[in-house]
């Protein structure tokens, strides 16, 4: 019992000293905390995730950090978040269907085909029977097709073109039964459309491809040889600034032939090569000139720095071979 009562009294000094002391023992008690709000109600203007983001002009909205435009934005149509279902397209801020298409369901339809839709939303034809026109019959006018319970231009229809089920791409129209490209500088290869002057796939026509090393030029393949970097035109300038040091004297002379001075020689730490064609990484020039934590003696230029992007250059230069060109 008496354990107790001494432990009551030390927790009670301990409050009446904090008192005393003008110390609030409760520091959140009686006092305003400026808490910020949280849950669906919240400001979406303060907090972790407050929208970022450039100004918008007046006509537009910032969503997600962007400012985009609320009246053709499919993700953003009429107000942030508010995005078009699959099939509809966002038109003066409102989700729509095109193409002469109505919306069902949340689905666009063709009232003057589909048996679920036959002329308005909901008038399911009978089990058997075909959509003609948006009315519901047993057969489909001359010249076209039931497919699906749908009667169809297979001449013209571009989910049926030439047949039930044979749909043209979405870049392609349906023209006599045949799908056909929509532009006319582009070429139907196997069910795609290619610009067959640039495709390395389909070069000049629909059966030849280019190798691995070429490139379709104006419908013929030719050598794929990229812009690389020049040993005389682009490193060895960089090397002017180096000469002062490594010229006529020196371990390393970059006057006379620089080519031979670096490329495959050994550098005067060992076992290391100036440079290995092909191999930035390991070549000693570029440790040298980055400071590198494992070279031998200070790095290179001694009390100075070269640009980073001539380091680049003349690692590009070694990655593609180290050429002498």
């Amino acid at each position: 019992m008496k354990k107790w009562i001494w432990l009551f009294s030390c927790v009670a000094l301990v409050f009446l000293a904090a008192a005393c002391n003008g110390e609030d023992p409760n520091p959140d008690a009686g006092h305003n905390i400026d808490v910020p709000d949280v849950g669906p109600d919240a400001d979406p203007d303060v907090g972790p995730d407050a929208d970022v983001g450039p100004s918008c002009e007046a006509d537009e909205l910032k969503c997600d950090g962007d400012c985009i435009d609320p009246t053709s934005d499919d993700e953003h149509c009429g107000a942030c978040g508010h995005f078009c279902e699959a099939d509809f397209v966002c038109s003066q801020g409102v989700c729509v269907c095109t193409g002469g298409l109505e919306a069902c369901d949340a689905s666009c339809v063709n009232l003057d085909q589909d048996p679920l839709n036959c002329g308005s939303c909901g008038n399911a034809c009978d089990a058997g029977d075909v959509c003609d026109g948006g009315v519901c019959s047993d057969t489909c006018d001359a010249g076209q097709e039931a497919c699906n319970g749908s009667c169809v231009d297979t001449d013209t229809d571009i989910e049926h073109c030439g047949g039930c089920g044979q749909a043209c791409g979405a870049d392609q129209t349906c023209n006599a039964g045949e799908c056909e490209c929509t532009s006319a500088s582009l070429t139907l290869c196997f069910g795609v459309c290619v610009d067959t002057e640039t495709d390395n796939d389909y070069c000049g026509d629909c059966f030849t491809e280019c190798g691995n090393n070429e490139i379709c030029v104006a419908g013929v393949c030719e050598i794929d040889e990229p812009a690389g970097v020049s040993f005389s035109d682009d490193v060895v300038p960089i090397f002017s600034t180096c000469t002062g040091c490594h010229g006529a004297s020196g371990g390393l002379n970059l006057s006379a032939d620089p080519y031979d001075a670096l490329v495959n020689v050994d550098a005067q730490c060992a076992g290391r090569v100036r440079v290995i064609p092909g191999d930035s990484e390991n070549s000693y020039l570029i440790a040298k000139l980055e400071g590198h934590a494992d070279i031998c003696g200070s790095p290179m230029p001694p009390g100075g720095a070269v640009n980073p992007a001539d380091i680049e250059t003349i690692a590009d230069w070694i990655d593609q071979g180290a050429l002498n060109n």
